[in-house]
């Protein structure tokens, strides 16, 4: 095989670090391919993909309508929430109740996050205001918003802090729609070809597949590589994140999450969010059995 220079960026979490040591640390057999690895938030990424920065890269699944002219979505290393996803929070002593959000200022991840689309089919008509992810808890804290929407680890861990959950958008997605809540996902440029696509999709599907089967020793790196031990500070935390995010549905598109991410889309069009795209047309197909 002829050695290909590839791009590829994730995002800062623990969940794509997790699904991308193996590739990154070459515990599996690159077969000729080189890497390039690039960390940034997943806004950032979006809105990179828009230029064409990378080969490779993490986006939010929401955000991919207007990327599928030039990049295909992966089958591998998406995170799903099935029944569960962002949180919604506010200050116990501001909002009880998602009804209350009807007007609010709200923080959210940036406006191409999977988090920010979900919201606007689930939560009652607010204002948003896009910030990075890790300036919303205080942002909620200090009273500049009156609630915030948390992805990433913040999701299942944000401390003592005097905050509210008031809702789940991932468990309101399920009880909208009865189907799991599409988050992240990875792209890949179509000017690749059709063998550098296979090839690299066979590659970071066994990458899963390594974490997978070597899951203490990679789980306790990506926590390092992510620098997120405050918010994940034990192994039960860790792996609690992880296989919420990292299974099953990171391995391949079951027709459930398929269907989702078709609904999305479709609910999305209609209401002039985002070009209708052939889901055919922009997923790649699973390699059968890893090169």
């Amino acid at each position: 095989m002829m050695t290909k220079r590839i791009s590829l960026a994730y995002s800062p979490d623990t969940d794509d670090a997790f699904m991308i040591i193996a590739l990154k640390d070459q515990l599996i057999d690159l077969q000729g391919y080189s890497f390039d690895f690039y960390r940034d938030d997943i806004q950032n990424l979006n809105e990179c993909a828009r230029s064409e920065m990378y080969d490779v890269t993490a986006i939010s699944i929401a955000a991919f309508p207007g990327l599928a002219q030039n990049y295909l979505m992966l089958p591998v290393g998406s995170s799903i929430g099935d029944g569960y996803g962002p949180i919604v929070v506010a200050k116990k002593d501001r909002i009880q109740s998602l009804h209350e959000l009807r007007n609010a200022v709200v923080a959210v991840p940036g406006l191409q996050t999977s988090a920010y689309f979900s919201s606007l089919h689930l939560l009652p008509p607010f204002h948003a205001k896009p910030m990075h992810f890790e300036k919303i808890i205080p942002a909620v804290l200090s009273d500049d918003v009156e609630a915030g929407i948390l992805i990433h680890e913040r999701q299942i861990s944000f401390g003592d802090l005097d905050l509210n959950k008031i809702g789940d958008l991932g468990q309101l997605w399920m009880q909208k729609y009865g189907l799991p809540l599409p988050l992240g996902g990875n792209a890949i440029h179509r000017r690749l070809g059709d063998e550098h696509i296979q090839n690299i999709t066979s590659l970071l599907k066994q990458s899963i597949a390594y974490a997978f089967e070597h899951r203490d020793v990679i789980l306790k790196q990506a926590v390092r590589e992510s620098h997120k031990e405050d918010v994940l500070p034990d192994d039960a935390s860790a792996r609690r994140y992880i296989d919420m995010y990292v299974n099953e549905d990171s391995m391949s598109f079951r027709p459930e999450v398929r269907k989702a991410i078709g609904l999305m889309y479709d609910r999305a069009a209609a209401a002039g969010l985002c070009p209708a795209i052939d889901m055919n047309g922009s997923i790649v197909s699973t390699p059968s059995h890893p090169n």
